[in-house]
């Protein structure tokens, strides 16, 4: 944040567009709030990463200890193939599973980030609704991001609640 907005004022540190310019559909509006969230996006982004390539570790460690690793290994497959039509492919499985939770948790917010940033997303609405106690305001940023949630999961999985 400090190399990129305060340094090289690349990026606007505040809010989630130029306050001088009128919302519409139009470029300069749709600039600034792509210059506006990208600080914030990247944040998200960073704050996952870490997490994803160790349980990505963890799980591609648990696949190569299977048997049919090491049948293939048997077989004569080289090592890439093996990584990449085996153990790639069985390892992504609980990652998507990740990814889907992890999509509902972000449309839902992050209170910290948005507040950093002061950019207007649901995590602010919630943190300005606990500062007021407003308790149906409180209810609506809490049901919509698990009905979100929800939503992400059942295109995760539609299987699941098929009639």
């Amino acid at each position: 944040m400090i190399i990129f907005a305060v340094n090289l004022r690349w990026f606007p540190i505040v809010g989630g567009y130029d306050p001088r310019l009128a919302p519409g559909f139009n470029w300069p509006f749709i600039a600034s709030v792509i210059s506006h969230s990208t600080l914030p996006v990247i944040a998200y982004t960073f704050e996952n990463t870490a997490a994803w390539a160790l349980a990505m570790k963890g799980s591609a460690v648990s696949v190569l200890g299977e048997d049919y690793i090491t049948a293939a290994r048997a077989r004569g497959l080289r090592g890439r193939r093996i990584l990449t039509a085996y153990v790639g492919r069985n390892a992504m499985l609980p990652m998507i599973t990740a990814l889907a939770i992890s999509l509902g948790t972000m449309l839902g917010g992050s209170t910290l980030i948005e507040n950093i940033y002061s950019y207007p997303g649901i995590g602010r609405f919630n943190a300005d609704a606990l500062t007021r106690r407003d308790v149906g305001l409180m209810q609506g940023v809490v049901s919509v991001p698990g009905h979100r949630h929800h939503s992400c999961e059942l295109l995760r999985r539609p299987d699941l609640y098929a009639p």
